[in-house]
């Protein structure tokens, strides 16, 4: 509605990894709502799905403006930025140069993050971008570092799970001291990154949740008759699956007339192929790849119960809060999910879902069949996580309180444009992990 619309269209920067992406619906709901209140976002993206991926209908608005990384880095991009912002373009150079000679291990990182963001620079200032708003820590923000170095453009970022769990985000204190403002989109992720972080930077982070957009139609939550157990997530160690395979075992002993379907793929496929043909049920598992949105929604609503069995991966990467979560909320599917990390600041036990530890199997087919058994609680618990996502994971709601920290953050820097940035020098970076 533009009754609610400030004055006045932002011009901001989203720097990503891969767009569009299926994996990550819940930046493309959020620019789209920013669009919605007047945000005019230009996405400049690392790279291009892959051929045939399925693309949510929405990313289409964005797809033809999007600026892609050229797949070898150019010099001449290097050269022309230099030429145009000679004291940025210097100031750049040295940033990336001097962090890869005191850390070699990065230098491809950041000589291809310098390149990335030459490339972006010319983009940035046809576009008349106000500010870089980097989503993810690793090598989008390493981009965003550089490209704001040389354009002198502010910079902000989104910090999602595996930026504060792991070591994988290079130089994260540094782009947190360098930044306006971060947000995270958990409670506990927020807790974790001020932890760790020097106080510097504890006024800057910001708790921004999520959402989804309640107000659009979703399907009713009508049950096959043949109980379906869904698992949706990309095939990776930390969403859990080798853990409900086992409990699916399990399960068919007590109930044989079950199917486990498993939505998403990536490099775990061949293993859980394996251990289901292994386990003996391989004729109750099907694993249908990655699907669009609205096959999501339709195998949620058809599900008897959503699983998110998470584990904490052996690099220390784990979930936040799993969209899909407050997607099954919306349309009312029961939930059972993993005591990890942020799941438990929505799933609450027995109020809004079921909670068991991690990595125990028999726990989980407990909890799976208690739903199966008994689904009069189950879907009592599913009506109250609906009220909870209406109230306080709205998409509007939760993208204006990113709208609001973008036009302060511009307001700010058009108000004292010569202010000096914040860089440290590369002595100043600090050994160990950076949260």
């Amino acid at each position: 509605m533009a009754a609610d619309r400030p004055a006045g269209e932002l011009r901001i920067a989203y720097l990503l990894d891969q767009f569009p992406s299926v994996s990550e619906t819940f930046i493309l709901r959020e620019m789209a709502e920013l669009e919605r209140r007047g945000v005019r976002i230009l996405p400049c993206a690392l790279t291009r799905p892959d051929v045939g991926a399925p693309v949510h209908p929405e990313a289409e608005a964005f797809r033809s403006r999007t600026v892609y990384r050229p797949p070898r880095p150019l010099v001449g991009d290097w050269l022309r930025a230099c030429v145009r912002w000679p004291k940025g373009g210097a100031s750049g150079t040295v940033l990336a140069l001097a962090h890869s000679l005191r850390r070699p291990a990065h230098a491809r990182e950041l000589v291809g993050s310098l390149a990335a963001a030459a490339h972006f620079a010319p983009a940035l200032l046809a576009s008349g971008i106000q500010h870089i708003h980097a989503q993810f820590a690793s090598m989008p923000a390493t981009v965003g570092l550089l490209l704001a170095e040389i354009t002198g453009l502010s910079l902000s970022l989104s910090l999602h799970a595996r930026d504060i769990f792991t070591d994988e985000s290079i130089l994260l204190r540094q782009k947190l001291l360098e930044s306006e403002f971060a947000t995270t989109c958990t409670k506990f992720a927020l807790d974790r990154v001020l932890s760790t972080q020097p106080a510097a930077v504890h006024g800057r982070v910001h708790l921004v949740r999520h959402g989804i957009d309640i107000a659009r139609p979703t399907p009713d939550y009508r049950p096959s008759r043949q109980p379906i157990i869904a698992i949706v997530g990309r095939l990776v160690e930390k969403k859990g699956h080798r853990v409900l395979l086992r409990a699916a075992q399990m399960l068919r002993r007590r109930r044989g007339d079950l199917l486990v379907v498993i939505a998403g793929d990536g490099p775990l496929r061949p293993e859980l192929e394996s251990l289901a043909e292994s386990l003996g049920i391989a004729a109750l598992v099907n694993l249908c790849g990655t699907l669009p949105q609205d096959q999501i929604e339709e195998l949620l609503a058809a599900s008897r119960v959503l699983v998110v069995p998470s584990v904490v991966a052996a690099d220390g990467d784990r979930d936040g809060l799993p969209n899909v979560i407050l997607e099954a909320a919306l349309i009312g599917t029961p939930i059972v999910a993993s005591e990890v990390s942020a799941i438990p600041e929505f799933v609450v036990h027995r109020e809004t879902g079921l909670v068991v530890p991690p990595d125990e199997p028999r726990r989980l087919a407990d909890a799976i069949a208690a739903v199966l058994d008994d689904p009069g609680p189950a879907l009592e618990r599913a009506r109250e996580a609906r009220r909870r996502v209406v109230a306080e994971y709205d998409i509007r709601r939760n993208a204006q309180a990113l709208e609001a920290l973008l036009r302060e953050t511009v307001a700010r820097r058009e108000d004292a444009p010569s202010r000096p940035r914040r860089s440290e020098t590369p002595d100043a970076e600090p050994t160990g992990k950076q949260g």
